[in-house]
């Protein structure tokens, strides 16, 4: 039963740790996308609110594998997202990947804080 316990445990981190490097890898191989060309409408259920499983990708994507301080990349706080940012980047997104992408975008190419980023980022509920 322990053993079993282990390779379940073992197994859930390995998917997750292919999770995070696909995505990452996505986000890298499309770093000039213009932040316009994003579709970043809001996505809501059919009840009204918005699709959280969306929510919690997008999340996944970010908290520590994105930089949100540029200027300290080796911090090691520099991944390391507050609950409350993630919620303003990250609510009621389409799509998590252009969301993540947009960010990205804003901070690496066009030098805007973290703050500025969001603000253009983010999909208004």
């Amino acid at each position: 039963m322990i053993k079993q316990l282990e390779f379940n445990i073992f197994c859930s981190r390995v998917i997750k740790s292919i999770f995070h490097t696909t995505a990452f890898l996505l986000v890298m191989m499309f770093p000039s996308v213009p932040s316009q060309a994003l579709d970043t409408t809001n996505t809501k259920t059919a009840g009204g609110s918005c699709d959280q499983s969306k929510k919690q990708s997008c999340e996944n994507l970010v908290q520590d594998n994105i930089l949100w301080d540029a200027e300290h990349p080796d911090a090691p706080y520099a991944k390391r997202w507050l609950q409350k940012n993630l919620d303003d980047l990250c609510s009621c997104t389409a799509d998590p990947y252009a969301t993540v992408n947009c960010f990205q975008v804003q901070v690496n190419n066009k030098r805007k804080t973290w703050q500025e980023a969001i603000a253009i980022c983010q999909t208004n509920p």
